[in-house]
């Protein structure tokens, strides 16, 4: 071989040897900037960070606010329900007054309240009750309840109808009144057991 040819050979290895050490070089600084860039933040699921006791402590305070955030939106729904019901109650109870003198009652006491003896074992025990009216009409009275709600207006409705036999035993009057005001109306219930 020639000697320009071996000059030429020798230049082009030295040329791909420093061409292969530029490409080493910039993978390596490549992969230097990648490893520096994991580095510099944990991965979510890396397993130390999961058996690390301050995350368990992070996510028990984060449990306990979520908790008490929930049981105060509770608390708070409840107390907006029993205010709504309240309101509800005091518009029936005013609607119920006109409802009643329409029918032909004449009111003669709301709110009425009264005493009640009960005894247990033969100890007396002492109950106050309110009703919601005392009507009349003729010679006859009536404990008059009002109600507004879609269950508590149906006589099938067990704490309804213990109420008004309630009512009836310890009030002095003739009858019970069941005053319902989704249907605007005045029903009288009577219990066979006590004619």
């Amino acid at each position: 071989m020639s000697e320009r040819r071996l000059a030429h050979l020798a230049a082009r290895d030295t040329t791909a040897v420093h061409r292969n050490r530029n490409r080493n070089r910039e993978r390596d600084a490549r992969n230097a900037r990648r490893a520096k860039q994991d580095n510099n933040h944990t991965p979510l699921f890396d397993n130390t960070l999961w058996q690390s006791s301050g995350f368990w402590i992070g996510v028990l305070i984060a449990a306990l606010a979520a908790a008490a955030l929930a049981g105060r939106w509770i608390r708070r729904a409840r107390h907006r329900r029993h205010v709504k019901r309240a309101r509800q109650g005091v518009r029936a109870e005013k609607g119920a007054r006109r409802v009643l003198e329409r029918a032909g009652y004449n009111v003669e006491e709301s709110q009425a309240r009264t005493e009640w003896t009960v005894l247990c074992d033969g100890a007396p025990q002492n109950f106050d009750l309110r009703a919601d009216y005392i009507v009349a009409k003729g010679r006859r009275r009536w404990v008059a309840e009002v109600k507004s709600g879609d269950l508590v207006t149906r006589l099938r409705h067990g704490a309804t109808r213990r109420q008004l036999l309630e009512y009836q035993l310890a009030y002095d009057v003739d009858g019970v009144l069941l005053v319902d005001m989704k249907a605007r109306r005045v029903r009288e219930v009577t219990f066979p057991v006590l004619d």
